[in-house]
C-alpha cells in the first residue's frame, strides 16, 4: 500500500512541476499570437483565434531581420573564438 501512495504522490509531484515549468512558455506562445486588446484584457482571454500580425509587424517594422543578422554574426565569431581557444 504505501509505495503505491508513494508512486502516486511522487507523480503528482512531477506532474505538478512540469506545468510550473511549462506554464511561462505557454503564456509566452500564446501571447504573441494575441492581439493587443486580448493580451491586456482582464480576465484573461483563454480561447481566442490566433493571429500572426505581430511576427508580420515586428519582421517588417521592427527590424527584426536586421537584429537576426547580428545574432548570427555574433554567434559564428563566438563558436569561431571558442573553437580557436
Amino acid at each position: 500500500m504505501r509505495p503505491k501512495l508513494f508512486s502516486f504522490l511522487h507523480g503528482l509531484f512531477l506532474l505538478v512541476v512540469a506545468i510550473v515549468i511549462i506554464f511561462p512558455l505557454y503564456w509566452m506562445v500564446a501571447s504573441s499570437l494575441k492581439t493587443e486588446p486580448q493580451i491586456f484584457q482582464i480576465p484573461p482571454v483563454w480561447l481566442f483565434h490566433p493571429q500572426l500580425g505581430g511576427y508580420e509587424k515586428a519582421i517588417v517594422d521592427g527590424h527584426m531581420l536586421t537584429a537576426l543578422l547580428n545574432s548570427v554574426i555574433v554567434t559564428i565569431g563566438a563558436v569561431a573564438l571558442g573553437i580557436a581557444v
